[in-house]
């Protein structure tokens, strides 16, 4: 009986290949709904269609479509794109070599429109890519539960039988083979005529619902990479087309904000005690408004017709030093909504003392921030380096002297090699900031 990792292995084994239109194949793209339909025995046209319903449908399709392409090998081979790309090149023959560029671009192209890299700001994309590669691992393991056993010389490396050489044969009374036009011999008088040339083969008409499905496919297509590259742009700019305001001190606190032609987020949580009362009217017009709440400050909260899932009113951080800032919430008359959130930040990142600061800072992918603008007077001098991966990433100086060593990654920075603050008391702190990928911004450098 065999076991459900037995099944697994061999659905691998004896997956589809691709079977391009150079190969025989009447594929479109890369022949993966060709193999697909040889291997399991249906018609082409219906995982065509299946594809182009989950991409309509449920989104994700083209990623979907772009796993199973990494995953299938060419018709005649046992490598897959993926397979060439993770293998060593001394691993590999030449014609797998030639399969390592596909496989690097399917992979790019997978993780983009998969929604790896965006997940963390909108789930939408990550979620359906996740939909849809299910939906296709459960036809795959339907479709080999119907058809276990691949169809005969489909898949290299197959037995099929002792082969027999019957070239060395010769007959004791060799006679003609008649001609094509004659097969049943009755005229060996005019075998010696030359054969008739063939007929010209008749054109098949191409079906409408080719260009229908086509068209189809090669408008998601479009849309998703336009998506995706707009994902990138984000991920290399930190453009979202969502404002951040994040005051650092009470001089840059001011007293009221609105949000304008896009959606802002007034983040409050970086500010230190403050020396007296402060307030602070935040209001959504045409555009959401997200605000950011304190944890180190005592805070007034009232909500001026914000529901009461969005905001809700009172004191928080009671016993928390400093004066208290007082927040007003105001959901005005546009189609904004306000709402009230709480700091997504590590504590480990956001040190408050001397002995909180840690030699290496590492975060991997999504939005990361660093907070020292709470550590005290240094006793004595610092360095901290912050290896950051794939993201935005903030960085908050303190107040006391600090430099700066910019490692410049791949994307938008306003990340300064130099000292600051060194008229402030305390000994120095220097920081060393590898941006990765994505915008690198610091804030407190005036």
């Amino acid at each position: 009986m065999s076991t459900f990792t037995d099944t697994v292995n061999r659905m691998w084994e004896t997956r589809p290949p691709r079977i391009r239109k150079d190969q025989g194949g009447r594929s479109y793209v890369a022949g993966v709904c060709e193999g697909i339909g040889v291997r399991y025995q249906i018609d082409p046209t219906l995982v065509r269609i299946a594809f182009v319903v989950t991409a309509l449908a449920v989104g994700g399709g083209i990623a979907a479509y772009l796993l199973a392409w990494m995953c299938m090998p060419r018709y005649g081979m046992t490598t897959s794109p993926a397979q060439a790309v993770f293998r060593r090149k001394d691993q590999l023959t030449e014609q797998e070599r030639g399969e390592r560029p596909a496989g690097w671009w399917l992979l790019i192209g997978f993780i983009l429109l998969s929604g790896l890299f965006t997940v963390w700001d909108s789930d939408y994309l990550g979620s359906t890519a996740i939909i849809a590669i299910a939906l296709l691992l459960l036809a795959w393991y339907g479709l080999h539960q119907r058809l276990p056993e691949p169809p005969a010389g489909l898949l290299p490396g197959e037995d099929s039988g002792q082969s027999v050489n019957l070239s060395a044969y010769t007959s004791m009374n060799p006679q003609p083979a008649p001609p094509a036009w004659d097969p049943l011999g009755t005229a060996p008088f005019a075998w010696h005529l030359p054969e008739p040339p063939a007929p010209e083969p008749a054109r098949k008409k191409t079906s409408v619902w080719a260009w229908v499905l086509g068209g189809f496919g090669i408008t998601v297509l479009v849309v998703a990479l336009v998506g995706a590259a707009g994902g990138f742009l984000w991920l290399l700019t930190g453009d979202t087309g969502r404002e951040t305001i994040t005051p650092t001190s009470a001089e840059e606190l001011s007293a009221s904000y609105q949000t304008g032609d896009q959606p802002l987020t007034l983040d409050l949580s970086h500010l230190p005690a403050l020396t007296e009362d402060r307030e602070v009217t935040a209001t959504a017009t045409d555009q959401d408004l997200r605000l950011v709440l304190p944890e180190n400050i005592p805070v007034t909260v009232s909500c001026d017709d914000a529901p009461d899932w969005e905001c809700t009113p009172g004191n928080r951080n009671p016993g928390a030093e400093g004066e208290t800032l007082k927040v007003t919430l105001i959901d005005g008359p546009g189609d904004g909504a306000a709402s009230i959130t709480t700091p997504l930040i590590d504590p480990d990142a956001r040190p408050t003392s001397e002995n909180q600061l840690q030699d290496t800072y590492d975060s991997e992918a999504g939005p990361a921030t660093f907070d020292f603008s709470r550590l005290p007077t240094l006793e004595k001098e610092h360095t901290v380096e912050i290896d950051h991966g794939v993201g935005p990433l903030t960085v908050l100086l303190p107040r006391g002297p600090v430099e700066l060593v910019c490692e410049d990654g791949l994307g938008a920075t306003n990340c300064t090699e130099g000292t600051y603050h060194e008229d402030a008391e305390g000994e120095l702190l220097t920081i060393r900031i590898d941006g990765g990928v994505g915008p690198v911004h610091v804030s407190g450098l005036n």
